[in-house]
């Protein structure tokens, strides 16, 4: 104790390293470890109670911060899908519901991309950790309302 580590070990005056068998404190757990490795390594499969905890500990930890502002924006991007979606499927004109289930897919998959692209800048401090969860369901909301106020 008092000592100075270098790879896990005590370096003493006495008789060389000494391995450490035992680390104690009081406030740190293993699930304070574990926490701390997922926040570092991959933050996407903490949950929000988790991601909350991270920012208490690390208040500029943007992968956190726009984790949770994507999972709040998540059943808002559902919803968002279906009302985009619905009208290419229920068209009652020449072309197909085949081809609109197509057009929604299509749909479906190029939101997801940009949700991803957003989420990535949120993360890396390109945007504001706002903007990167909630940045591709404000877009596409505004896509599809300028739509629908053209047709």
């Amino acid at each position: 104790p008092g000592g100075r580590w270098r790879g896990g070990r005590e370096l003493t005056t006495g008789g060389g390293p000494q391995t450490v068998e035992e680390f104690q404190n009081p406030e740190l757990t293993p699930d304070d470890f574990e926490l701390a490795y997922f926040a570092a390594v991959d933050p996407t499969i903490l949950s929000t109670s988790q991601l909350r905890e991270v920012l208490a500990r690390d208040p500029l930890h943007r992968q956190a911060s726009t984790l949770i502002y994507a999972g709040g924006a998540t059943p808002f991007s559902y919803l968002l899908l279906l009302f985009l979606g619905l009208p290419f499927v229920f068209r009652f004109d020449r072309s197909s519901a085949r081809g609109g289930v197509a057009w929604g897919m299509l749909l479906a998959l190029s939101y997801f991309v940009v949700d991803l692209v957003f989420r990535d800048l949120g993360g890396r401090g390109a945007l504001s950790p706002f903007l990167g969860g909630w940045g591709a369901l404000l877009l596409l909301g505004s896509f599809g309302f300028t739509l629908k106020r053209q047709f």
